[in-house]
């Protein structure tokens, strides 16, 4: 069981870092106005929406324009990740 649990753990670790940078790529491609619309864009969409969106019903735009969820999002899951690989080591 112990076995089972390390596994899992270098297989989420990972999986969460990967999250991060997919929605630091979302973020980035949102300041290049001829790329908001391109493939790359839509896949990261796909990808991060379903874990921003919870997150952006509780924490509101900074003065209604700054969305500050993206980086919120990205901390936890690099400290998540983290921990999580930390407890198989």
């Amino acid at each position: 069981m112990n076995q089972f649990i390390d596994i899992l753990a270098m297989i989420i670790g990972p999986t969460l870092n990967i999250l991060g940078f997919c929605i630091l790529g979302r973020a980035l491609l949102s300041w290049v106005p001829q790329l908001r619309n391109s493939e790359i864009a839509r896949i990261l969409d796909l990808i991060t929406e379903p874990i921003l969106e919870p997150i952006r019903k509780i924490v509101p735009p900074i003065g209604g324009t700054i969305d500050i969820t993206p980086m919120l999002t990205m901390i936890l899951l690099f400290l998540l990740s983290d921990f999580i690989t930390a407890q198989v080591r």
